[in-house]
């Protein structure tokens, strides 16, 4: 146990406005990093236990009904970047009072309109399921997973809220920590819900959902202990409506990654059939390990660079952008490689089957490691690009540049399928990271450190 001269020690050393800056962005970065590692190897192992205990067609219908999820995720997601970053501006510019009257009025607005939101989704499953083409052989599946999920949604909701403010107050340590802790017990609740207890896809969603509430508790006794407070909530002039708007690039990242899903699902269906969304869905989850790294390590730089905005240090804002971007191209060549190399062996955890029944999920497999290996470096940036956009309150650019990735990835995957069809349209990846990223140039000429303060 660190005792408290220790920890003030840290605080010092690891100082977001007066810290060395690789060891500090690394500081903030490696528990970030672990944290959505382990989040994520909850997810995948969701995966293999769906696969492997109900089958093929339930892990279709779970990669078939996220989007819709996605959209709820997308509004806690808004919420917390949001706010966080606004506070964390507030925090730089020493005004202690203002932060603790934004974290009430959010969490105010998280517990009344936001479980009424989440409740009211569950009465939207029909015509959700109908939306996203759910075919009718899947739509159980489909139909108790959501359910489930937007039951027990207010639970991960309050916890990825509150952890992010443990973040913002020093402790990116224990911010990681209750990540992997949660993800440690949602493997736990699969294999107790799905294997023990027989839950099928149902024990997937409780296990995501329930594994939330014991970190939850930790990181509200961890604030207790933290200079935040809940104060009486001011309404007048609140800074709670342009903190999310500054959040919305996190909105559309969350509902557009849906919407994409939604539309590769649908040609892949067209083109391989409904099984192919099984192999869609297996390299999903290898995409979505390097993307978790990338918004670990963004994330890690926009609390420093929010902080460092609040208190007007241009060189250090630079130093910090210009060190995250070249981890960040590292860790895209460590997974293009990895993707290129791994894919089909890593596949076989999710489907051993080699019949005639599991061919077209063989070869999606095969058809997104061709076309997709070369994205990662540029995926990466225009994430880095984003978080700091968002870090220095420019919620227009940030919200551009996560809308360009999705309507140029949605009209290039639309124009190669009608031109050139399967499996051609996978290139609409690298076209829309590649468009995407010189937008994001354009926008940091205008919006680098030296410009912000000239």
């Amino acid at each position: 146990m660190v005792d408290s001269a220790g920890e003030d020690s840290l605080k010092r050393k690891y100082d977001p406005l007066k810290g060395e800056i690789a060891p500090t962005l690394l500081h903030y970065t490696i528990p970030t990093i672990l944290g959505m590692l382990a989040t994520t190897l909850a997810i995948i192992v969701d995966g293999i236990f769906v696969g492997n205990a109900a089958g093929s067609e339930a892990l279709a219908a779970l990669n078939l009904v996220f989007p819709a999820i996605q959209i709820f995720l997308g509004l806690i997601y808004t919420m917390s970047t949001g706010v966080s970053a606004s506070a964390g501006k507030l925090m730089g510019e020493g005004l202690r009072e203002e932060v603790n009257q934004l974290f009430t009025q959010s969490l105010v607005i998280l517990l009344i309109p936001g479980t009424l939101i989440f409740t009211g989704g569950i009465f939207l499953e029909d015509p959700l399921l109908r939306l996203l083409n759910v075919p009718p052989s899947l739509r159980v599946y489909a139909r108790s997973y959501y359910i489930t999920f937007m039951a027990l949604m207010i639970f991960p909701a309050l916890d990825i809220f509150i952890c992010y403010f443990v973040r913002l107050t020093g402790h990116p340590r224990l911010f990681g920590t209750f990540l992997m802790t949660a993800s440690a017990i949602n493997i736990l609740l699969d294999y107790l819900f799905i294997f023990l207890w027989d839950w099928g896809i149902t024990g997937a969603a409780a296990a995501t959902t329930l594994s939330h509430l014991p970190t939850l508790g930790l990181a509200i006794f961890t604030l207790r202990n933290s200079s935040l407070k809940l104060v009486c909530p001011r309404w007048k002039n609140s800074l709670l409506l342009p903190s999310f708007g500054n959040g919305l690039s996190e909105f559309f990242s969350e509902t557009s990654g849906g919407f994409i899903t939604f539309l590769f699902n649908t040609v892949i269906v067209l083109s391989f059939g409904a099984s192919g969304v099984a192999g869609f869905s297996i390299m999903n989850y290898m995409i979505l390990l390097s993307v978790m790294v990338y918004y670990g390590l963004a994330e890690a730089m926009q609390v420093l660079i929010t902080q460092n905005f609040g208190a007007c240090l241009k060189k250090r804002m630079n130093q910090l952008f210009r060190t995250a971007a070249l981890w960040i191209t590292g860790a895209g060549i460590f997974f293009s490689l990895g993707l290129l190399f791994f894919a089909l062996p890593l596949s076989r955890l999710f489907i051993s089957s080699v019949d005639e029944n599991c061919r077209a999920i063989w070869e999606v497999v095969g058809v997104v490691r061709r076309f997709s290996w070369f994205v990662f470096p540029l995926s990466g940036l225009n994430i880095l690009f984003g978080a700091y956009f968002t870090g220095i309150q420019k919620a227009g650019s940030s919200i551009t540049v996560a809308l360009s990735r999705t309507l140029i990835l949605c009209s290039a995957l639309v124009l190669f399928y009608r031109f050139w069809g399967a499996p051609w349209f996978f290139l609409s990846l690298f076209t829309a990271e590649f468009l995407t990223l010189g937008i994001s140039g354009i926008f940091w000429t205008h919006y680098k450190p030296e410009r912000l303060f000239s």
